[in-house]
């Protein structure tokens, strides 16, 4: 085992990591779910169908990360999300595109999801290697 690495190490170190994730995930839904409300700054000249579009995107992002995520890490399952994706016959792109026609709001929500989706499983795998140095 490597010096000063124990078992108290990883656990504080798992938890550390789980809820930081944790605290991501709540404010992504937050910021998706103002996105939804309409509580979002509009970009000049925005439409009002563009604001439905983008409201129906964060709502629909906001139900696949729920199917994905694993409530006791604060995880996204990547393969769930992906296979909801699938499943809903949308991608990430038209989910970026209907959000970033409200502007910077929905800019915003969508650089949150990949943000999330990009450090999915980050903090299992972080702690799973220093198990397996142990």
């Amino acid at each position: 085992m490597p010096k000063g690495l124990n078992k108290l190490d990883v656990n504080i170190q798992f938890n550390a990591n789980t809820a930081q994730a944790k605290r991501d995930i709540l404010d992504l839904q937050k910021t998706l779910d103002k996105v939804i409300s309409g509580r979002t700054p509009l970009a000049d000249g925005v439409l009002e169908k563009d604001v439905r579009a983008a409201a129906s995107a964060a709502a629909e992002l906001k139900s696949h990360l729920n199917q994905a995520l694993n409530p006791e890490t604060g995880t996204l399952d990547l393969v769930r999300f992906s296979q909801s994706l699938d499943k809903s016959g949308q991608t990430v792109e038209d989910y970026r595109r209907r959000l970033g026609q409200i502007g910077p709001a929905g800019d915003e929500a969508f650089r949150k999801v990949a943000n999330a989706v990009t450090n999915a499983e980050i903090p299992i795998k972080r702690a799973s290697g220093l198990v397996d140095k142990m």
